[in-house]
């Protein structure tokens, strides 16, 4: 059995409108979150080479943390969104609920694992038996990946989520309506990770 450990280091969402990479036509979209159509007039300043502009993102291999590093003094496009009220409003309201807290202890499990994941999409695990220095250690470790130089990074960011290690910012960046502001790093502990070249 694997054990799948995905980290992210920030979070924003909201939907974003795509326009025709070869012309500047109106083409709607559904966004994920919030399931209603919008439509791209051919004026808009959203309307540009979306997918080019994601896959340039994307071939940096250094995510958001190689964007903030940069002092970028303008936010790219694919991360700027015509809907900020309405993010607002439906983030303040999520911001007010507690995070959901898992006791591995209690039968109640069963039904606290899928409920805060349908609702979340995370949740805090306590009484796990991990001591808090073994914690401390993995945040540690996790920071000095994230600090490390971007061509070291770079060998392990990819798109193929197979890996037992994976750095990716954004997993649906080309199939999302919406990029988020987030870097994430999975590993997948097995008795099968065998090899170094897989393996941190």
């Amino acid at each position: 059995m694997a054990l799948s450990i995905a980290l992210h280091f920030q979070y924003s969402y909201a939907a974003r409108p795509i326009c025709s990479s070869r012309s500047c036509f109106v083409k709607k979209i559904v966004p994920v979150k919030y399931g209603r159509e919008i439509g791209v007039p051919n004026s808009s300043p959203f309307c540009y080479d979306l997918e080019r502009e994601l896959r340039a993102f994307d071939d940096t291999k250094a995510g958001v943390k190689g964007l903030s590093d940069s002092g970028l003094a303008k936010l790219p496009r694919i991360f700027v969104h015509d809907n900020i009220d309405q993010e607002k409003k439906s983030w303040n309201g999520r911001l007010q609920s507690s995070i959901p807290v898992i006791e591995l202890e209690g039968s109640e499990i069963t039904d606290q694992v899928p409920d805060a994941c349908e609702r979340w999409g995370f949740f805090q695990v306590v009484n796990h038996g991990i001591p808090d220095r073994t914690m401390d250690k993995m945040l540690e470790r996790i920071r000095m990946f994230r600090e490390q130089d971007p061509e070291i990074k770079g060998d392990y960011y990819t798109r193929d989520f197979t890996r037992n290690v994976a750095y990716y910012s954004n997993y649906d960046l080309y199939e999302s309506a919406a990029a988020v502001w987030k870097d994430t790093i999975t590993c997948k502990i097995s008795p099968q990770c065998s090899t170094r070249k897989n393996c941190l």
